[in-house]
């Protein structure tokens, strides 16, 4: 999916940790390129009609904001949370994202903070911007 972020343009206000690996974009150590998957499970924020709100940041205690992106299914449930929503970006399309809601540096496989995390659902989560299904473990 390659479409922008509707919703508020404010990041999620949770201090975190810098990560020290796990960059999506830019160097990795030593100056070399970092790999970068096609895709990437990105946390979000549904609205009342299970619609994509926005796409969920974090603020980290430096005061950066970084987005979070995950490269399978598997490992974004791991880190965000069995019930979290996610929205699957196409990573070549990630300034886009970056233009609509500016973020500093982004991380795969990074586990978010527990404060953000949704670990259960008062519904049924799915529909066109993802999340496990009803049945699902």
């Amino acid at each position: 999916m390659s479409s922008g972020d509707v919703g508020a343009s404010n990041a999620s206000a949770a201090a975190a940790q810098t990560p020290t690996s796990g960059a999506l974009t830019g160097t990795a150590e030593g100056g070399k390129a970092a790999l970068q998957p096609p895709v990437a499970y990105l946390p979000c924020r549904l609205d009342d009609n299970g619609e994509l709100a926005e796409v969920m940041m974090v603020e980290l205690a430096d005061g950066r904001t970084a987005l979070m992106g995950y490269t399978a299914l598997d490992r974004f449930v791991a880190a965000c949370g069995d019930a979290h929503p996610w929205v699957l970006w196409q990573t070549a399309e990630l300034h886009l994202l970056r233009d609509l809601k500016p973020y500093d540096v982004a991380y795969l496989d990074v586990p978010l903070p527990r404060e953000l995390r949704v670990e259960t659902s008062p519904t049924p989560a799915g529909g066109p911007f993802g999340g496990p299904s009803e049945g699902t473990s």
